[in-house]
């Protein structure tokens, strides 16, 4: 029996200021158990918020000895099950990752990508294997100087430099009072 382990590499919950958006269906129970030769969809849904007009590349890496065999499809709309009502597109056959990762697709801000993963195990994989996989969005904008998408779950500088000065000035006053309690 093999682990296995996907991850979405911005997160799934949006935080203020963000603007990749990904959300995730798949069945966890059949990917943490994925026998070899056996397959599991994971449907993908990436989008962004309004902002800056920019492009996000959307790609896949696989960290581990499973040696998984994926394919990609895009639906112009939401994916029911494995169906998709108009527009199905393969954007990767079914092999395996190469090292580094695939990169599956690049879409203007303003789309959506309504993606479809069929991961596979191989037949040969060991039953020690372990494993993951992470689809990774990452985007940059196209007017002006390029600067990066904020993605999500991401932070902008000032809130992580104002939640280390709070931090801080928490533990001085901690230290502050305890000091001033052991000299009473």
């Amino acid at each position: 029996m093999s682990a296995l382990l996907f991850a979405v590499a911005v997160g799934l919950a949006a935080a203020p200021g963000d603007r990749i958006l990904i959300e995730s269906d798949l069945d966890s129970a059949a990917a943490s158990q994925l026998e070899p030769g056996t397959t599991v969809d994971w449907l993908v849904h990436v989008s962004t918020t309004p902002g800056e007009p920019g492009i996000v590349d959307i790609s896949l890496a696989e960290n581990g000895d499973l040696r998984l065999e994926v394919a990609a499809f895009r639906c112009a709309t939401e994916w029911d099950g494995s169906a998709c009502a108009a527009g199905e597109t393969s954007v990767r056959s079914q092999a395996p990752l190469p090292a580094g990762g695939a990169e599956l697709l690049s879409i203007p801000d303003t789309d959506d990508a309504y993606l479809r993963l069929v991961v596979v195990a191989p037949e040969d994989v060991p039953s020690s294997a372990t494993g993951s996989l992470t689809l990774r969005a990452s985007g940059a904008s196209v007017e002006g100087p390029h600067s990066p998408l904020q993605p999500t779950g991401s932070m902008p500088w000032w809130t992580l430099a104002c939640a280390a000065i709070g931090a801080l000035a928490a533990g001085t006053a901690i230290t502050a009072s305890r000091a001033l309690r052991r000299r009473r």
